[in-house]
């Protein structure tokens, strides 16, 4: 109920992310920053920031195991949210970081975009460890906020 008042129009899957096949996490993939909805609040909401790079990599898997640990232990800020298709090495792996937990698979996709959601990121530092340049074309920036929305 509560997630309905905040948005009635919200996909509820109540499945264990870890029973979830490929299908549904790839459709996740799939979903881009221009597919956020920026919901106006009226003042009693968390502001949440979004970070898309489409430009990252790293050397070896072991750096993306780092930087997720990094994420989940506060370094780049509260992030609540991270996903992503990254080329490492001379592969491309997908990660997902959700619940203070991660996986990483590696990816059919070669699409090159990593985004992290959450509270005062450290935006100059997650784009740094991934190689990557703040001020960069094909990094995106946006605003999303969690509350109700005005009418």
């Amino acid at each position: 109920e509560a997630i309905r008042k905040i948005n009635p129009d919200a996909d509820i899957i109540s499945t264990h992310y870890t029973k979830l096949d490929d299908e549904w996490w790839n459709s996740l993939l799939s979903i881009t920053a221009g597919d956020v909805e920026t919901v106006e609040s009226d003042g009693d909401s968390t502001e949440f920031s979004q970070l898309t790079l489409r430009n990252a990599s790293l050397k070896n898997p072991g750096e993306l195991v780092v930087l997720l640990e990094d994420c989940l232990h506060g370094n780049f800020g509260h992030i609540a949210r991270a996903k992503g298709t990254i080329p490492v090495g001379g592969e491309t792996l997908r990660f997902e970081l959700a619940d203070n937990l991660y996986s990483i698979a590696g990816s059919p996709v070669e699409d090159n975009e990593c985004v992290f959601i959450g509270t005062y990121l450290d935006k100059a530092g997650i784009c740094s460890r991934l190689g990557c340049l703040l001020g960069e074309k094909k990094v995106s920036l946006t605003k999303a906020y969690v509350g109700r929305k005005k009418s």
